[in-house]
């Protein structure tokens, strides 16, 4: 199965065929962002606001509709025990913890400072935000603090992802390799590259 959000406001559900077998359209702005939940669930984040969980083993009804972001959800992230986090592109980068115990709440919303656009979970514990100001914060999810800042980006930071070894994959105009140091506990730049194509591959994944 295959989900797709674009700007006619419509996420579409594809078979192993690529054909269309269903067209949902309950929000009310463009998809910014989709997450598959490990339960089968799929989450959607729009520029309306709201994010909505729904059941492909329902027809794909919409089970939940989360309220908290006053701005266009760009970015969600699974956390454990079917708990997400997402993060909205306000000018104060609201980040929300949203807890899931038969149904979702707000349990914890953090102002981090700047414009938010993406999101990267390293483990129970440690998450990376990226945002407007070219700025990369990293967050304690036990203490809700921000443990570190990581700069070096000229533009917006727009996608993330962690490696197996540890190390951080940024992309804004160009793209960032951190080197995760671990008696320092701590990202150092290590590699920047340039190239288009390679940019275009990892906002993709």
């Amino acid at each position: 199965m295959l989900l797709s959000g674009g700007r006619d406001i419509t996420i579409k559900i594809w078979n192993k065929e690529y054909k269309c077998i269903k067209q949902l359209s309950e929000h009310g702005g463009i998809h910014q962002c989709l997450l598959t939940l490990e339960n089968g669930w799929f989450v959607s984040g729009s520029y309306d606001s709201r994010i909505k969980v729904w059941n492909p083993e329902e027809d794909y009804i919409c089970n939940y509709t989360l309220i908290g972001h006053t701005d266009p959800v760009n970015s969600l992230r699974q956390l454990p025990n079917n708990d997400l986090i997402s993060i909205s592109s306000d000018h104060q980068g609201t980040i929300i913890l949203w807890k899931y115990s038969k149904e979702f709440f707000n349990e914890k919303e953090i102002k981090s400072g700047s414009n938010g656009y993406s999101l990267c979970v390293f483990d129970n514990n440690f998450i990376a935000s990226g945002h407007a100001d070219m700025k990369i914060r990293i967050w304690n999810f036990i203490t809700y603090a921000c443990i570190n800042i990581l700069v070096g980006h000229s533009s917006g930071i727009f996608a993330q992802v962690l490696l197996s070894n540890g190390n951080l994959v940024t992309v804004g105009t160009e793209v960032i390799i951190w080197k995760f140091f671990k008696e320092l506990n701590d990202y150092k730049e290590d590699k920047r590259i340039l190239d288009s194509d390679w940019l275009l591959n990892t906002s993709i994944l």
